[in-house]
C-alpha cells in the first residue's frame, strides 16, 4: 500500500513516534526510525522527541549538519 501512495507522489507521515512506547520489533528509537525511514521509505515523522529524530536523521545525512 505504501508503494500505491509512493507512487502518486503521496508524502507519507507517521503520527506519532514516541521514544517511550515503541513497538516490540523495534530494539530502541533509533531502530524504530531505520525501520521507518529506511526499511518503509516514509518521507516524515510527527514526534513527541524531536531531539532524537534530527539527531537521527542528521546522521543518515537526511538534514543539514
Amino acid at each position: 500500500m505504501l508503494k500505491l501512495f509512493k507512487d502518486t507522489n503521496f508524502k507519507i507521515h507517521s503520527h506519532t513516534v514516541r521514544g517511550d512506547e515503541l513497538p516490540a520489533y523495534a530494539d530502541d528509537f533509533n531502530h524504530f526510525l531505520n525501520i521507518l525511514f529506511n526499511q518503509l521509505d516514509i518521507d516524515g515523522i510527527f514526534t513527541d522527541f524531536p531531539d532524537l529524530a534530527v539527531k537521527f536523521l542528521k546522521k543518515q545525512n537526511s538534514l543539514p549538519r
